[in-house]
């Protein structure tokens, strides 16, 4: 099997064990959207790219493994997870979709790593993140990136930078520190 297919396990509410192959390389829009039961998920270093709404509104993924080889992670793709805590990106994605992360309200820890080229509006508002570094490879900070993430506190962005977009850190009242 190398692609799930739109909506393939769309509002399977029991469904609370999930296990991705090697081999596999899409896992397309709203392929798991709704899942309720599921807690974990670890995503194979074959599949390339998460699509829109793949695992959105899976109210119990609490813990998320994604694997270097991850290219392209898809817009809403892990929205209102509201129990997820932290997410690490590999090396390998270069892009993070609209509002990929957003309404995550226990998402407290996100590393970014090089390589990441571009990450689109709205991508974490309204998650619970601390602190951020923005790797090097990311060029603009989107218009909402981190809007309403009440327990921002510090940011980093390094050289490289060129933009930052009208309202990216709007609505964080307990940013104390940026360093540019």
């Amino acid at each position: 099997l190398q692609t799930l297919g739109e909506y393939a396990f769309y509002g399977c509410y029991a469904l609370n064990s999930l296990t991705l192959n090697e081999g596999l390389k899409t896992i397309s829009d709203a392929a798991f959207q709704y899942c309720d039961a599921i807690e974990s998920l670890e995503i194979p270093s074959t599949v390339k790219s998460i699509g829109y709404d793949s695992f959105s509104s899976c109210s119990s993924l609490k813990s998320v493994t994604l694997n270097e080889g991850l290219e392209n992670i898809g817009s809403y793709a892990f929205a209102y997870c509201e129990v997820l805590e932290s997410i690490i990106l590999p090396s390998t994605v270069k892009t993070i979709g609209y509002s990929a992360f957003s309404n995550c309200n226990s998402l407290e820890n996100i590393t970014l790593n090089e390589g990441l080229e571009f990450i689109e509006t709205s991508a974490f508002n309204s998650t619970a993140i601390e602190s951020i570094e923005i790797p090097t490879t990311v060029k603009e900070i989107n218009y909402g990136l981190f809007t309403y993430c009440y327990n921002l506190k510090s940011v980093t962005l390094h050289e490289g930078l060129t933009a930052i977009c009208g309202g990216s850190f709007q609505s964080c009242p307990n940013l104390t520190e940026i360093l540019i």
